[in-house]
Formats: C-alpha cells, sequence, structure tokens
C-alpha cells in the first residue's frame, strides 16, 4: 500500500524578484497579493492598507492579465470582486477556475448578506468570504495570518532533519506531498489526478476515465490533450526526473497508472523491464 504517512505539513511557494521598492522588499510569495476587478476608489484604498502591511500588490481587470499574472509573478492570495462592472466573465466562474488551476488563497468580496452566496464561494474553492463592506483591517489581518502561518511553516522545514530524496509521502487530508524536505503543493485538480491514480496502483486508468472523474461532464473531442497537459505538470511536481519517471507511468494506446516505492521494490523484475511499459512524456 502506497505510504500515506505524513512528517511535514507546510506549503511551499516559489520567490520572485520585483522591480518596485515595496516588491525587492518581499522575499517569498507569501507576501504577494493580486487584486481582481475591485472598482479604483476601493481597488486604491485595499493597496494601501495592504502595503502598509507590508504585502506586495498586483492588479488585474482582464482575463489575460490575470492569467498571466498567476503564472509569471504567482501570488499568495487572490481577492476577487463578485460584482465586477462591464467584464465579459463571470467572477464565480474564475474563482472555480483559480482554485481548479493553481495552489492559491482565493478570498471573495461578496455584496449583500445572503447565507446562500457564502455557501456557493465555499463550495466552489473560495478559502474566505468577506462583504464588500468589510473594514480592509479584517482582510488584511485575514491574510496576515494565512501568511505567517505558511512563513512558520517554511522556517519548521528548513530547520528540520534532512529526509531522503528518494521518498514521496502523500498527505489526502492536507492535499499535500513532500519528498526530502521538498513540500509540494497541488490545485484541486491536480490532485484529485493523482489521488485517482494512486488509489487505484498499478492499475491503468484511461484518459477518458481522469475526464470524467475530473471535470464530470461530456468528452470533448481534445479531453487526451488536456489529461496529457495535467500529466506532465504533476510529473513536474513528483518525479525526481520528469524525463524518467519512476510514478506517473504512460502505457502508450492504454493510459496511466501510478507505481509507488513500495510495489517497485515488491516488483521482481528488473527496472530496464519497466521502462519497456512505458513512455515517459517530456516535461
Amino acid at each position: 500500500m502506497l505510504n500515506t504517512r505524513v512528517q511535514t505539513t507546510v506549503i511551499l511557494v516559489p520567490a520572485n524578484r520585483w522591480s518596485s521598492e515595496i516588491k525587492k522588499m518581499t522575499t517569498d510569495t507569501n507576501r504577494i497579493v493580486l487584486l481582481v476587478q475591485l472598482n479604483s476608489p476601493k481597488r486604491e484604498q485595499m493597496i494601501v492598507a495592504l502595503e502598509a502591511a507590508g504585502f506586495c500588490v498586483n492588479t488585474a481587470d482582464t482575463l489575460f492579465g490575470i492569467w498571466h499574472t498567476m503564472m509569471e509573478e504567482p501570488p499568495f492570495a487572490v481577492v476577487i470582486d463578485t460584482a465586477p462592472r462591464g467584464v465579459p466573465w463571470h467572477p464565480w466562474e474564475l474563482c472555480r477556475e483559480l482554485a481548479d488551476t493553481f495552489s492559491v488563497l482565493i478570498i471573495l468580496l461578496i455584496h449583500g448578506h445572503s447565507s446562500g452566496d457564502r455557501s456557493r464561494a465555499f463550495t466552489i474553492g473560495a478559502d474566505q468570504c468577506f462583504s464588500i463592506s468589510a473594514p480592509y483591517r479584517d482582510i488584511v489581518a485575514y491574510l496576515e495570518a494565512q501568511s505567517t502561518r505558511h512563513r512558520r511553516a517554511n522556517l519548521q522545514v528548513s530547520s528540520s532533519d534532512k529526509r531522503e530524496e528518494n521518498v514521496l509521502e502523500i498527505d489526502w487530508y492536507r492535499r499535500q506531498a513532500t519528498r526530502g524536505n521538498r513540500v509540494i503543493d497541488f490545485s484541486r485538480k491536480e490532485f484529485m489526478l493523482l489521488e485517482l491514480l494512486a488509489r487505484q496502483e498499478d492499475q491503468i486508468v484511461t484518459p477518458s476515465e481522469i475526464f470524467k472523474t475530473l471535470w464530470k461532464s461530456e468528452l470533448p473531442v481534445d479531453h487526451t490533450q488536456l489529461v496529457k497537459q495535467y500529466i506532465l505538470r504533476l510529473r513536474q511536481k513528483i518525479e525526481i526526473d520528469p524525463h524518467n519517471p519512476q510514478h506517473l507511468l504512460t502505457y502508450r494506446g492504454m493510459g496511466y497508472s501510478f507505481r509507488s516505492a513500495q510495489a517497485k521494490e515488491r516488483d521482481a523484475q528488473p527496472a530496464t523491464e519497466n521502462k519497456t511499459k512505458h513512455d515517459p512524456q517530456p516535461a
């Protein structure tokens, strides 16, 4: 069986460099916040409040700007206004897509006081909700608490004893994995894919099965390519060498399979024979 013992509970996020003076002060993405479609007065007030607390703030109003920022300058948290004016996209769907694709803290600013809106927000992947009229200090305090929690966890892992790099441990509850001292965080769909394959260890799962489980919809023409992209992203996170995968294997014309370290030890076949069974995709 797959080893699911947990020895760390931390989140590791990449570091970035910034051109402005406040961005130069930022040493990790636990202090970077992206504001999406806040109207001008509220945006400026929010920026002032966040920067006063030592956060680094980016803003985006278009889908291209949002996705570009998420890919190029990944933030610690995203704050989304759920009732923006004059945009061709729906903020609730944006929240769902961000939660499915990125490991990021999502805060929704809700207009009105409907409990149904709050329930809906948590259902689609939001981590926290605030009324649009909530004091900025409340939002900043929540972000500060989350940032501090993650920063302390990172300090804990950096000072812990070195673990073996070839040991992959999965924490189903926290949606994380660790390899040595490196903590791996996943988006919701990435972890759903890992869990689907790992819980069917050594069984081949077809792209159509994967798509139906992750997206719960009818198969589009290009569903195999979409599944392949998620497989590649997952390999980049869990494999020591994504070009020569040891856990996430491809069986040409059939599908994908997960191979744990314990299963490899039980397997009497030479490693060279295993390689003939699958075709690792390029990273």
